[in-house]
């Protein structure tokens, strides 16, 4: 371990599971940090962890078949997955990118979408950053490149066509769709889905403006029980309160009419609510 404040390197003292003994010859293996543990995959067929706190290393445990034992690969974790991809077994490179999940404790092959794979891939020097991981290795004629690698999360967000036709973007691709392209799915690959439903919260309260004030237009002695309910799903306030307002002061004919009827036998505790005086 390289301590950054001494400027100087440490050994990390240990206790070694004798079922996990590090069995690693020195031949560039790559790590990554998850939570308070270390992960190591290299010389054998096991993903090795190594605990912070514990000081302890120990084997993974996993189902089903393990990736072969190699060197000079690249070794990360991304989401709850550890990446291995590329490298050496036995002097012969390996074209593989296997993944282990924590969750199911299973190694499987990594579906890659669109790209051409690097032609060499051992001795790299990786990094994650954001949703990408770029390697950086010696090409054709001494040459050196970089590669970048994108993970697509490949969660729907669903929308209807008529609120996604306010973006120029969305709105230009649904009109392709209607000329000709059956996509039956948009593409966002700028951001994740946990900053795109971020922003659609911000845009959804706006959008919730917009409609409460072209339904407030509406509200008559007539439709005003519907629409209070309405908006008490939507908690739409103001809208709401409009629509109490409204009720309250035609009570006797609002009362008798069926919207009003159904609102009392449906959800009498709305009712009683807006009945009771502030």
């Amino acid at each position: 371990m390289s301590s950054v404040a001494t400027a100087a390197w440490v050994d990390v003292p240990y206790a070694v599971d004798h079922r996990a003994a590090s069995y690693f010859r020195g031949g560039f293996n790559s790590c990554a940090v998850r939570g308070d543990s270390l992960y190591v995959f290299g010389d054998l067929e096991t993903l090795h962890e190594f605990n912070f706190e514990k000081k302890i290393w120990r084997v993974v445990p996993w189902n089903g078949d393990a990736p072969k034992p190699r060197q000079g690969y690249a070794g990360f974790h991304y989401g709850d997955c550890f990446y291995v991809f590329g490298g050496l077994t036995n002097g012969s490179i390996e074209r593989d990118f296997i993944q282990y999940d924590f969750a199911t404790r299973t190694w499987s092959v990594v579906v890659v979408n669109t790209g051409i794979q690097p032609a060499v891939i051992c001795s790299f020097a990786t990094v994650l950053h954001a949703s990408s991981m770029y390697s950086l290795q010696q090409g054709q004629a001494q040459s050196v490149e970089l590669h970048k690698f994108e993970f697509l999360e490949d969660t729907e967000v669903f929308g209807h066509k008529n609120l996604c036709m306010r973006y120029e973007s969305f709105k230009a691709l649904i009109q392709a769709e209607e000329q000709g392209s059956h996509s039956p799915r948009i593409e966002i690959t700028d951001m994740s889905r946990a900053t795109f439903l971020l922003v659609l919260g911000f845009e959804i309260e706006s959008l919730k403006q917009l409609c409460a004030n072209k339904v407030r237009n509406s509200i008559t002695v007539e439709t005003a029980a519907d629409i209070f309910k309405l908006a008490d799903q939507h908690r739409a306030v103001e809208l709401q309160n409009e629509c109490a307002a409204m009720i309250m002061a035609n009570f006797e004919v609002v009362s008798k009419s069926q919207a009003f009827q159904d609102l009392l036998l449906n959800n009498s505790s709305l009712v009683l609510k807006m009945l009771k005086p502030n």
